[in-house]
């Protein structure tokens, strides 16, 4: 069974909140949401593009006055029904695909110190992160337009703070089990050095 169109009901999603521009998406979906879902530029136009020729969104010039004049778009009723249809099926699995830990897997080929360079800098990016999220809790406060878009809004943050918080603590378990390895080695290694000098 082919799996569905995602990024089609992620723009959807996004438009039922209210008109945006396909740079409003961007802005969205790489700030409000980029804990747990992307969106390319190379994905929001083309979807767009689908969902207006399918009646699913309607466009019209905004109202701004900057020197372009953008594009704005808005769900139609047929385009909350699809997406309100989808919104009710069960979430399918998800594709893994998370490069430090493939590299981590391949860690004999990798070496213990790159292993534990790779940790730390994935550990500092985490960090940085569950700061970010202190930042997105305060906007979700300041932006959500009912207690019920907050209360749905904060879940999906909370989320996102347990699996950085997991992250890290993986991070600091994973520090210490290689360090203790890489110790034992050393010192069997000079065992066998010190046993071959002596015979």
């Amino acid at each position: 069974m082919a799996r569905p169109n995602r990024s089609h009901f992620a723009v959807l999603g996004m438009l039922a909140l209210g008109e945006r521009s396909g740079y409003d998406l961007k802005k969205d979906f790489e700030h409000r949401m980029s804990h747990f879902w992307a969106e390319s530029v190379g994905q929001i136009y083309p979807t767009l593009k689908k969902l207006l020729g399918e009646g699913l969104v309607r466009a019209k010039p905004s109202s701004g006055s900057g020197r372009r004049q953008r594009t704005v778009y808005a769900l139609t009723a047929t385009g909350r029904r699809q997406l309100r249809e989808w919104l009710r099926k069960p979430p399918q699995r998800e594709l893994v695909r998370n490069e430090i830990l493939l590299k981590l897997y391949l860690g004999p080929e990798l070496g213990v110190d790159t292993a534990l360079e790779h940790l730390a800098r994935f550990e500092n990016s985490q960090r940085a992160f569950l700061e970010l999220m202190e930042l997105f809790e305060q906007e979700i406060e300041a932006t959500a337009e009912s207690d019920e878009q907050e209360l749905f809004w904060k879940i999906t943050l909370s989320s996102g703070r347990h699996v950085v918080r997991a992250r890290i603590a993986w991070c600091d378990e994973s520090r210490r089990v290689l360090t203790r390895w890489q110790r034992r080695q050393s010192r069997s290694e000079s065992t066998t050095s010190r046993r071959r000098e002596a015979s």
